[in-house]
């Protein structure tokens, strides 16, 4: 496996932060060729197939080419739900917009958490015909966050970030402000982790303020 990273990941110093791993695809020189990935993927574990996936997602969003767009439909076939949620934000800029949208969509409705990228994608989208599934799950977030005791713990904080991440982009499609109020009460919650999600998701959609 260390091999397999060093393939897709490097060590860069960045000033006052040390020395960061980050992924090879952050650098808009590297690339991969789309029938490597085709003809390896089969002998590779599924650790492996997360790995890249998650280096290949830091693919430079504004970059557009065939062999990239290859990869990203050759992930959405082959791929499942760990592979899928870090690939959403290349599949609503790579994809024909129907198409991205159906399949976001579909992941959305499957409900396999966390949906939070997916929203997020949706959002970038503006995929009005998503409200009906975005709504659906809001209702299954709400339900999800009040039904139990808030302790903190990662499946409470990742039940809430589903939650806020929902809201906000419905707020993002509908410009409707009870959404927006949602959101600002939860900058009252009692969890620090929580006020600061809501801060990160409402700069990743360009929400604000909150």
């Amino acid at each position: 496996m260390t091999e397999s990273r060093d393939e897709w990941y490097e060590d860069i110093e960045i000033a006052g932060s040390g020395i960061r791993r980050v992924s090879k695809f952050s650098r808009k020189e590297f690339t991969v060729n789309f029938a490597d990935i085709q003809s390896q993927w089969l002998s590779w574990t599924e650790e492996e197939h997360n790995h890249f996936a998650a280096a290949f997602a830091c693919s430079p969003q504004d970059r557009e080419d065939d062999n990239r767009q290859r990869i990203v439909v050759f992930l959405m076939e082959r791929g499942d739900p760990a592979i899928w949620r870090k690939i959403a934000l290349l599949i609503a800029k790579c994809i024909d917009r129907n198409r991205a949208v159906e399949f976001l969509v579909a992941r959305v409705r499957e409900g396999i958490a966390p949906l939070a990228n997916y929203y997020q994608a949706l959002a970038m989208l503006s995929a009005d015909e998503a409200l009906p599934a975005l709504e659906q799950c809001l209702l299954m977030h709400r339900k999800q966050i009040t039904s139990r005791l808030y302790t903190g713990n990662w499946d409470d904080r990742l039940a809430h970030l589903d939650y806020i991440a929902c809201l906000a982009t419905l707020f993002k499609i509908t410009d409707d402000p009870a959404y927006e109020a949602n959101l600002s009460d939860l900058l009252h919650h009692s969890d620090k982790n929580v006020r600061e999600m809501v801060h990160s998701v409402a700069n990743s959609m360009s929400i604000g303020p909150i």
